[in-house]
């Protein structure tokens, strides 16, 4: 059973799984386009099983594939990062408090471009993660005024069974450090990530939903929140799984255990995102 972290605020331990369930979308009709892409200057394949993984460095786009099927689609240009100038040991930044409690000194982040990070490049992890099945990833990013912010590093990496694993932390430690201590300037408490779908794809899991077993249109939070339109005075999320999973093929799992919300298509029909109070994710 899943249960919250009784620690306060933000947290830094988060892990994005795609997951492929291909026994469940053969025949299925709502499968996402296959973007009209140029040859892409610089690549990624990683393969598990029957599904691949490709990241495209100029287009800044992941697509997870089965055969010739896309089954989802990542732009990371849409990756949001959201960081505060001081980090407030008193503050809530769950994202679900922003629209009524909003941070004044919050500003977003996105990626601007990559590179691929190989052995040549001398950097101290990369000696793991020369693996053909491991692909790492550098990142620009900047402010929505255009100013520059820290680097990135995005590791991606082949698991078993068709699923993939995404792996997102600050490229510099001091950075890091600061994150995981919750302490000083420029501090990380926020990630948006958001995937393509089609308008007319469905969504179901995120646990125990008395509403129903589908969710397109609905925001879920994975948290106890206040609601006096009920009898119990609470939004009655008793086993929230951060577990999303699309008829057209895919599903993500994040690893956490910490307040997030689920957009499924609420805001745009065209996308889920999965924003979670956190400084990196793992």
């Amino acid at each position: 059973m899943w249960s919250p972290d009784p620690t306060p605020k933000c947290w830094h331990a988060l892990g994005f799984l795609l997951i492929l369930w291909a026994p469940v979308v053969v025949g299925c009709s709502d499968v996402f386009p296959d973007p009209a892409e140029p040859p892409p200057a610089e690549t990624a394949r990683l393969e598990s099983a029957a599904a691949r993984l490709d990241l495209d460095v100029a287009t800044m786009t992941l697509v997870l594939r089965q055969g010739d099927q896309v089954r989802a689609h990542i732009a990371l240009a849409e990756l949001r990062l959201g960081r505060v100038t001081t980090f407030d040991p008193d503050r809530n930044y769950a994202p679900d408090s922003l629209k009524n409690f909003p941070v004044a000194d919050l500003s977003w982040l996105r990626p601007t471009s990559g590179r691929l990070l190989r052995p040549q490049d001398n950097k101290p992890a990369l000696a793991a993660w020369s693996d053909p099945n491991v692909a790492l990833l550098e990142l620009e990013t900047a402010t929505e005024a255009g100013a520059a912010g820290p680097r990135w590093h995005l590791r991606l990496a082949a698991m078993p069974k068709g699923t993939f694993r995404l792996d997102l932390e600050l490229a510099d430690p001091d950075l890091r450090a600061a994150t995981a201590a919750e302490t000083g300037a420029d501090v990380q408490v926020l990630v948006d990530l958001a995937v393509a779908v089609t308008a007319t794809e469905r969504f179901y899991g995120l646990g125990e939903v008395f509403a129903g077993p589908e969710h397109r249109g609905q925001v879920r939070p994975m948290h106890m929140l206040p609601d006096f339109s009920t009898e119990s005075g609470y939004n009655e999320v008793h086993v929230p799984i951060p577990l999303v999973i699309g008829s057209g093929g895919w599903g993500l799992f994040v690893q956490s255990r910490r307040p997030a919300i689920f957009d499924l298509g609420a805001v745009d029909p065209e996308r889920v995102h999965a924003i979670f109070n956190a400084g990196q994710l793992r």
